[in-house]
C-alpha cells in the first residue's frame, strides 16, 4: 500500500504582502498527478492546514477541493491532524461529515479514549496499516494542572514527558488493535523532535518553538513510520529512515528559499525505503 505523507501547507500564508494560495493550487495539482501515476491509496496530512486559525473562504475552499482530489486520484483514505497554526474547533467541525467519505481528521485529544486517533488504512476485512494519528498535543492534552510554583522550565519538561508517554499508550492501543495482524504501525505527530534541523536559526524563532520545546522522540515506542509536521526541512530524524519530516509544500519565508519544497510516498511493503 502507498501511503503520500504531506507536511506544513499553511493555506492562507503570506511572503513579503503576497498571499501563497495561487501558488499553492498549482502544487496541489502537482500533488494530485503524482497520486495518480504512483497508485497512492491513502494521504497523511501532517498538521498546519491553515496558516491561522480563522482561514478565508478561499483558504476553505482550497483544503476542501484538495482533499477531494486527493481521493479521486486515488487516496480512498485521508487522515488530517490538526497543527500549532491551526483551530482544532475549526478543522474539526466537520469531522462527522468527512468521516463518511473515508476521511479523519483528528484536531482535539479525549485523555479518556484514545480510539479516535486510531485508524485502520485499507479494506475493514484485510487492513494493510493502522495509524496513530496525534494532532498537536498540548499541556492541557497530556497532562494535569500544573503544581503552583512549578518554573517555566519544569513545565516545558512535563509537557515533553507527557507527549511521550501519550504516544507509548497510543502504541500500546494500536499493538491491541493489531491482533495477529502483519501490519504496520503507522504514527503521525506535529512536534519538534530533538536533533531535527531547521532551515535556519532565525528560521527557529519564526516559529517561536525554541530547543526548550523539544520532544526525545528516541523514547517514544518502536512504530514503522514516524510522519511527522511542523519543521519545514524535509529530513530523519533519531537515526531513523522511516522517521521523518516530509518538509513543507512551500517555503514560507525567505530564509527557507534554499529548502526544496516537498512531501513523502511511502510503501508499506518497503519502508525501509521511503520515496522524497
Amino acid at each position: 500500500m502507498r501511503i503520500l505523507h504531506v507536511g506544513d501547507i499553511h493555506l492562507g500564508a503570506y511572503l513579503e504582502s503576497h498571499c501563497r494560495n495561487d501558488e499553492l493550487r498549482r502544487v496541489f495539482d502537482h500533488l494530485v498527478e503524482h497520486v495518480a501515476a504512483l497508485d497512492v491509496q491513502a494521504a497523511l496530512l501532517t498538521g498546519d492546514i491553515f496558516d491561522n486559525g480563522s482561514p478565508s473562504n478561499e483558504s476553505q475552499e482550497l483544503y476542501y477541493s484538495l482533499l477531494v482530489r486527493l481521493q479521486r486520484a486515488g487516496c480512498r483514505q485521508v487522515v488530517v491532524i490538526a497543527g500549532n497554526h491551526d483551530s482544532p474547533s475549526f478543522l474539526a467541525a466537520p469531522q462527522h461529515l468527512l468521516r463518511l467519505m473515508d476521511i479523519h481528521v483528528i484536531a482535539t485529544v479525549d485523555r479518556q479514549n484514545l480510539s479516535p486517533e486510531i485508524v485502520f488504512l485499507g479494506p475493514d476485512n484485510a487492513p494493510q496499516a493502522i495509524v496513530c494519528a496525534a494532532p498537536f498535543l498540548r499541556s492541557r492534552d497530556v497532562r494535569d494542572a500544573s503544581p503552583e510554583g512549578e518554573t517555566t522550565r519544569e513545565q516545558t519538561a512535563a509537557l515533553a514527558r507527557g507527549i511521550v508517554e501519550h504516544y507509548r499508550q497510543l502504541h500500546s492501543l494500536a499493538v491491541r488493535r493489531r491482533g495477529d495482524r502483519a501490519i504496520p504501525i503507522i504514527a503521525m505527530g506535529h512536534l519538534h523532535a530533538i536533533g531535527s534541523a531547521f532551515a535556519s536559526d532565525a528560521d527557529a524563532d519564526h516559529h517561536a518553538i525554541g530547543t526548550l520545546d523539544a520532544v526525545d522522540v528516541t523514547a517514544f515506542p518502536p512504530f514503522d513510520y514516524l510522519a511527522l509536521g511542523h519543521i519545514h526541512s524535509p529530513q530523519t530524524i533519531a537515526g531513523h529512515n522511516n522517521w521523518r519530516y516530509a518538509g513543507a509544500l512551500l517555503p514560507m519565508t525567505i530564509r527557507e528559499n534554499a529548502v526544496t519544497p516537498s512531501f513523502s510516498i511511502l510503501d508499506t511493503d518497503k519502508l525501509s525505503e521511503p520515496q522524497t
